[in-house]
């Protein structure tokens, strides 16, 4: 599979020593890489002079020249032009962005699996003026093909802020709002406080007093325990059901919630099925064709093979009422392109998903908007949200000021450290040229 690479805006040198004069970047270890070339073109009666950045900086390294290397490494790593590692060949011909996202997310790949790394990772990052996609590692345990821009993973509950968006599309055509309750959709047999009724605001911010999941799915475990579930069963649940806690008082994060709030945009939306609805009201205005619950064919030969603990690991698969909480497939290009409609400002939706509503857990200082968290550090708010399925993890977080997102789709569950990865990207991003 072609890795795909995707750029706007001004073009950037594809040699990393001319890129580096453009930008104006002198590091003492360069001046002392100069000298120890010619040192060892003098010694080994070498006169070839096409060396590269690569060997100069090996030969710095054999000659033992911590110094050097402690005064002047780190500013090239900063840089992204770090090219001792494996994939440096690579990185010495591809675009500045790419070499910085390798250095970024090598210890986070590997394709023979390590736990707690991803086999295969996608990696796009966007602003205003410029986007990127690209992959590495492997689409499958111990494959040579990186995943690419076009590459399909489940990005699960990532899939939330998608219903979170759909029910901000319905506040816009009023079909819905925030203060309607449970009740609205299935009648006055549903759970409610002592005080007043679930609302959709409180299911958008985990604060409705559901539990996580319903008690009365038909298989037990932690993989898949929501398949073939029910509109019937879900109507059998909530008019039973004891609530947690009073709506609107406690963060208690619950799939259940979630997909019950995107099953009540559905049906408040005349669709039928989720799939639908998002097909309408996302794919078709953000030009998306592999963004789905359901692959076809030809999508799934671009499917990333999902692992657990290394071993191959089954679909998600969620009952049609709560498609919500996370049964999107996607790709990184994608997953990008969406998440880019929130740094205009212009996207009514976007502002009304973005709004602070509630406290959250989740962070420093940090709220939750419509299903997406919001952490706010030293007044620098970040938006996030994660994803975890049986075979995948993914994250995506950004920023408005600077406008910036970064998407990372992993095809192995649990890869650990992908927040503070993203924010890391981000961090970059801010002092790293048009892309």
């Amino acid at each position: 599979m072609r890795q795909m690479r995707v750029r706007v805006g001004k073009s950037r040198p594809e040699n990393l020593a001319a890129w580096k004069n453009e930008i104006g970047m002198k590091t003492p270890i360069l001046s002392i890489l100069v000298m120890v070339l010619v040192l060892s073109s003098i010694l080994t009666g070498c006169s070839d002079s096409s060396a590269t950045f690569d060997a100069g900086l090996d030969a710095a390294q054999d000659a033992g020249l911590d110094a050097a290397q402690d005064a002047g490494l780190d500013a090239a790593q900063d840089a992204g032009l770090d090219a001792d590692h494996d994939g440096g060949a690579e990185c010495q011909d591809g675009p500045p962005i790419h070499c910085l996202l390798q250095e970024l997310t090598a210890s986070s790949v590997n394709p023979d699996y390590s736990q707690g790394k991803a086999i295969g990772l996608v990696v796009g990052v966007a602003t205003p003026s410029s986007r990127y996609v690209t992959g590495f590692g492997a689409t499958t345990l111990r494959g040579s093909t990186p995943p690419g821009a076009d590459s399909i993973y489940e990005i699960g509950s990532v899939t939330k802020v998608y219903s979170g968006y759909l029910l901000a599309r319905g506040i816009d055509r009023n079909e819905v709002a925030l203060t309607d309750s449970l009740e609205d959709t299935f009648g006055l047999n549903v759970p409610t406080g002592t005080q007043r009724s679930i609302s959709l605001l409180d299911l958008a911010t985990h604060t409705s007093g559901l539990e996580n999941f319903p008690d009365n799915v038909l298989y037990p475990g932690d993989i898949n325990p929501a398949r073939n579930y029910t509109v019937a069963l879900l109507e059998e649940y909530l008019s039973t059901a004891t609530l947690l806690h009073e709506p609107g008082t406690t963060y208690a994060y619950s799939n259940l919630g979630s997909g019950i709030l995107g099953y009540i945009a559905v049906t408040a939306s005349g669709e039928v099925t989720f799939d639908a609805l998002v097909h309408r009201e996302i794919c078709e205005p953000f030009g998306l064709v592999d963004t789905t619950t359901v692959l076809d064919t030809s999508q799934l030969l671009r499917k990333a093979m999902g692992y657990s603990s290394g071993a191959e690991a089954p679909p998600v698969d969620i009952g049609e009422p709560l498609h919500g909480g996370g049964m999107l497939r996607s790709t990184g290009d994608e997953v990008l392109r969406f998440f880019e409609g929130a740094l205009s400002g212009t996207d009514p939706a976007w502002t009304l998903v973005i709004t602070p509503y509630r406290d959250s857990p989740n962070g420093v200082d940090a709220k939750t908007g419509l299903l997406i968290n919001i952490e706010d550090p030293e007044g620098k708010a970040y938006y996030s949200k994660n994803g975890g399925v049986p075979g995948f993890s993914s994250q995506v977080v950004f920023t408005l000021n600077p406008p910036a997102v970064v998407v990372l789709l992993s095809n192995t569950a649990n890869t650990q450290g992908l927040y503070s990865l993203a924010k890391t990207i981000l961090a970059e991003l801010e002092t790293f040229p048009d892309f």
